[in-house]
């Protein structure tokens, strides 16, 4: 980590953090997890600006490597906006295919599917994906409506029985069929490319 970005994360001072993230092309895995280390204490210091801090480098042109380290250091110290950042994430940001490595919306909805079985936000941002966000690549909707049905609880079967026949896209209604059919590994299955 560079010496700027461990002073402003001493200062406290998240603008400054988010812009010593954005201009470094080749950010690594290495850097993802210093990065994640300032990212956390920041959102432990700062909890109220995180959020707003995480939006801005989701939207601005950060290597993908910050944008992850800041959504898993929101994870990391279980912040009340993780999952409906995760979510933007999802919606927002253009997938941009990597030769390693998930994309930031990939990985966000992988992040999304693991807690959806036990976190209620989480659950919510997955049926916004499926089901409300036209815009977000068919493949990582379709990986969302799977999980989603496949934890459907008894209230929210038929409109999911209604979706699976009426849904727009062939691949969504077939990716509600096969959640409605039984449980779903929350990392693997189409939509979630490798």
């Amino acid at each position: 980590m560079s010496a700027a970005a461990t002073a402003t994360a001493q200062t406290g001072d998240d603008a400054a953090l988010v812009a010593t993230a954005l201009p470094q092309p080749g950010l690594d895995r290495a850097k993802e997890r210093d990065l994640r280390t300032v990212f956390g204490r920041m959102v432990r210091e700062q909890p109220s600006a995180a959020p707003d801090a995480a939006r801005r480098l989701l939207a601005g042109d950060a290597p993908d490597a910050a944008k992850i380290a800041m959504l898993r250091a929101l994870l990391d110290d279980n912040h009340p906006a993780a999952c409906e950042l995760l979510t933007y994430a999802v919606v927002t940001v253009p997938p941009v295919e990597r030769a390693h490595g998930e994309s930031v919306p990939a990985t966000a909805l992988r992040l999304l599917c693991e807690r959806a079985a036990t976190v209620t936000a989480a659950s919510a941002g997955l049926w916004q994906i499926a089901f409300g966000s036209p815009r977000v690549s068919l493949p990582l909707r379709v990986r969302a409506a799977t999980v989603c049905a496949s934890l459907a609880d008894v209230a929210r079967r038929p409109q999911l029985e209604a979706l699976a026949t009426s849904a727009v896209e062939p691949e969504l209604r077939d990716a509600i069929r096969r959640g409605l059919a039984g449980p779903v590994a929350a990392t693997e299955g189409p939509g979630i490319p490798e």
